[in-house]
């Protein structure tokens, strides 16, 4: 699938949920360029996996965790709150997260990268300040 084709798909996927998940900006940007490098070539696998994963957010909330091996930030706190979730965008030739919040009982999108190591809690310490910063941001 070409570039312009995906991303037209990737929109499409994401409006419809519009109205029940918030992103920000620099998430988009992030799932643009995983479009670009590390999905190149696995975009409907990826889209299939993403259509799933958004239709179980959008029915189970800050239940999530307890589907397909998302989970719950726990070594991670803002406000004195476990309030972060990484949500498993997994395939035979992908390890995605998106890592995700909550405003308003409405999910919002804060982080995207492809973790090509593994299950680390490392992993994602990279993200952490960047996750918190852009959740400050969506709730101003």
């Amino acid at each position: 699938m070409n570039y312009k084709k995906a991303v037209l798909l990737l929109l499409h996927i994401l409006d419809d949920y519009g109205e029940h998940f918030l992103f920000h900006d620099l998430f988009l940007a992030e799932l643009e360029s995983l479009l670009k490098g590390s999905l190149k070539g696995n975009e409907s696998s990826f889209f299939k996996a993403l259509t799933k994963t958004l239709k179980n957010l959008n029915e189970h909330g800050k239940e999530i965790n307890r589907i397909d091996g998302h989970e719950i930030l726990s070594h991670i706190y803002h406000n004195n709150q476990r309030i972060f979730y990484s949500l498993h965008i997994t395939t035979t030739s992908v390890n995605i997260r998106l890592l995700v919040s909550f405003i308003n009982e409405k999910a919002v999108f804060l982080v995207c990268f492809n973790e090509k190591s593994g299950k680390k809690i490392s992993s994602y310490q990279k993200y952490i300040n960047v996750m918190i910063r852009r959740l400050d941001e969506m709730e101003e």
